[in-house]
């Protein structure tokens, strides 16, 4: 539903309700009636639109999709009709608003509320559900009937009334779904804030429990704890991300850790582990992503946080670098099979960025062993400049919005041409 709703740039975020209320109506054989008469009061169209749309997905029986695609059409072009009547009777001229559906009646479902972002959703959601009960206690006592179509019209085209949504330029990511990945602190921590600044709608992921909520509080941004190489539990984790927004439109895969050990003596679990966690965590959750893209038909992008190491490994790294070089491999395979149906794949290559993974006493150790203190160490590179968290963050979102770039790497890391991509 959220893939054929929003097309081109527009995406809606979307809310499923389904309280006994909502279910006892929806699957009232009244209910096309009951919701072809038109909002409780005039100012509730400014959420809800004039009418919902009754979708009985029961009658689409093999092709839903195209179900869907014509009740769709269907609701569109007697929206536009409506519009039309309404200007050429009352011989006025208006900029038409976008003719889609804010609410969805799904008999055996329940009630599904589109909106800009999580938010307009929710308050369309509890706009109509009041309505429902409106109408309910209406039909108890008589017969539920709605203002004119006429009055309804002024209110919903109403430039005072208009002005209460507002019609500020959208932020790039707006109505997007993004899901983060070791988001509680670090760099994950900065992607989720400069992608919430963006507009994305985030759904937040890591192990840390405490340090997550604080993200997710501050941000108002869901999340889950869990353990990223849980394969079954990623996909669990990614299902209710769609079940929260009606959809998924991203994902920005950065979870990691950084094991150290010679590549001829690395213990077996500890390559088993960095794999685990630098790679196949990465799969779990691109392959459930995908799946989700592909149903929703709308493309998306899959990013991926690598490292220099994938280019350039130091001694005692094997573990990490040599997961980070097959994350960059998987990467470019989600490129090529994605691209037919415009799922982007892009990586980040970035190096000495101060995070937790860096313990302080290895920290000093490397930085001495060059003839450095621990600061200097982050500024050597081409640039004499140390790069942070926010710098990786803001080359991600360049990535999300680079529409036309895929099987791309891109550094971050001050400059490094012994681990630049050739």
């Amino acid at each position: 539903l959220r893939g054929r709703l929003g097309g081109g740039e527009r995406r809606y975020v979307l809310t499923l309700r389904r309280s006994d209320a909502i279910r006892t109506f929806v699957d009232d054989p009244e209910l096309a009636s009951l919701t072809s008469r038109g909002p409780a009061t005039p100012d509730h169209v400014i959420r809800t639109k004039q009418l919902p749309l009754v979708l009985d997905v029961g009658a689409a029986q093999a092709d839903l999709a195209g179900f869907v695609d014509a009740a769709l059409a269907r609701y569109r072009d007697e929206y536009r009709g409506y519009v039309a009547r309404q200007l050429a009777a009352k011989q006025v001229e208006r900029t038409p608003l976008d003719p889609d559906p804010r609410i969805v009646l799904v008999p055996g479902l329940g009630l599904v509320a589109a909106g800009a972002d999580a938010k307009a959703a929710s308050i369309a959601a509890d706009v109509y559900e009041h309505t429902i009960a409106i109408i309910r206690d209406a039909e108890t006592f008589g017969s539920y009937q709605a203002l004119p179509e006429g009055d309804i019209f002024d209110m919903e085209y109403w430039s005072l009334e208009q002005a209460k949504l507002g019609k500020a330029s959208p932020k790039p990511l707006a109505g997007r779904v993004v899901i983060v990945t070791g988001a509680a602190s670090g760099i994950g921590a900065a992607i989720a804030t400069r992608f919430a600044g963006a507009g994305a709608q985030l759904w937040l992921v890591d192990r840390d429990a405490d340090a997550l909520a604080d993200t997710a509080k501050r941000l108002r941004a869901p999340f889950d704890v869990l353990d990223v190489t849980d394969r079954d539990a990623v996909h669990r984790s990614v299902a209710r991300a769609v079940e929260c927004f009606g959809g998924v439109d991203g994902l920005v895969s950065n979870a990691g850790t950084a094991p150290q050990a010679p590549i001829d003596a690395c213990p077996p679990e500890l390559l088993h582990a960095s794999l685990a966690v630098n790679l196949l965590a990465h799969q779990w959750f691109a392959e459930a992503v995908t799946r989700a893209l592909r149903t929703q038909g709308t493309g998306g992008f899959l990013l991926f946080n690598a490292s220099k190491s994938a280019f350039n490994p130091g001694p005692g790294f094997g573990p990490y670098a040599i997961a980070k070089a097959a994350l960059v491999a998987l990467m470019k395979q989600y490129a090529v099979e994605g691209g037919p149906a415009g799922i982007r794949a892009n990586a980040i290559n970035a190096d000495r960025v101060r995070t937790s993974l860096l313990d302080p006493t290895e920290l000093a150790e490397r930085a001495r062993a060059r003839g450095l203190d621990p600061d200097a160490y982050f500024r050597a590179n081409l640039l004499g400049a140390e790069v942070g968290v926010d710098d990786v963050a803001q080359a991600m979102l360049a990535l999300a919005l680079a529409e036309r770039t895929t099987g791309a790497v891109l550094p971050v890391d001050g400059g490094n041409i012994a681990a630049s991509p050739r």
